[in-house]
């Protein structure tokens, strides 16, 4: 094997390992969000404890609220938003959710008696704004809600969004997502074209000329040519029938 060949093989195969393993199931910089919280998640409310915009950090809200937010949202782009007349940039949301119910009937079915979303918008890791939904059940008035007093007065009483903007907010955070995997997908299917013409490359130099029917079997191999099959290739008394054999049972299978 040429020495040139040889570097490249080795740097290529360490990088793809690094990022098969590591990178291509799940983009690092979105680690930690939530975008749905497990059934039944609630927290404990603290009117005692709330953020003051501009001073308040994340973490400091995380210690009011160990169990932690069911909703993260991180934008790797901040972004202005408008409440009201309040301008503010944001890069991270965190929501929380209380919910209490009332059983009631025979058939112990419950009504949501009370319900309170509290959102926070932050830019490096600091409270901007944040706003409450704050909700509780008004059939006594003859409504089917009433404002409740930890309410900022973001949102009509009628409105079905969880925080001002909160459909936009979720369309752009969904969008970069999306735009990052896409991104992710063409580097992943472009490392495996790599990979497989560099597999070919070694076989033609150690075994001669390779066979149409031959050179589809390697692009068959299921994602990318393993590290086995370059060893096998490289080994001094490799055999083109042993490496052909193990071609085989990497092959995607056909139904």
């Amino acid at each position: 094997m040429r020495p040139g060949l040889s570097a490249f093989c080795v740097f290529l195969l360490g990088g793809c390992s690094v990022f098969l393993s590591d990178n291509w199931t799940f983009d690092q910089r979105f680690r930690g969000d939530i975008l749905k919280a497990p059934y039944g998640w609630s927290f404990e409310f603290r009117e005692d404890r709330m953020p003051v915009k501009g001073v308040t950090t994340e973490e400091e809200i995380l210690n009011v609220y160990p169990k932690g937010p069911n909703l993260r949202f991180t934008y790797l782009v901040p972004f202005k938003k408008r409440i009201h007349d309040r301008v503010f940039l944001v890069d991270r949301i965190i929501g929380f959710t209380y919910d209490r119910y009332k059983e009631r009937g025979e058939f112990r079915s419950y009504v949501n008696m009370e319900s309170i979303l509290y959102y926070v918008f932050l830019y490096k890791g600091v409270v901007q704004h944040f706003t409450i939904r704050h909700r509780i059940d008004g059939r006594q008035s003859g409504q089917k809600w009433v404002v409740g007093r930890f309410d900022t007065g973001d949102l009509q009483l009628g409105s079905v969004q969880m925080w001002p903007g909160g459909r936009q907010d979720y369309v752009r955070y969904m969008r970069q997502r999306w735009e990052s995997d896409v991104r992710r997908i063409n580097s992943f299917i472009l490392i495996i074209e790599q990979r497989r013409s560099l597999f070919v490359s070694l076989l033609e130099e150690k075994f001669g000329p390779l066979s149409q029917e031959e050179i589809e079997a390697v692009n068959d191999i299921v994602d990318a040519p393993s590290q086995e099959l370059f060893r096998l290739v490289s080994a001094p008394n490799a055999q083109k029938s042993d490496v052909m054999t193990a071609i085989k049972r990497d092959r995607v299978p056909y139904y």
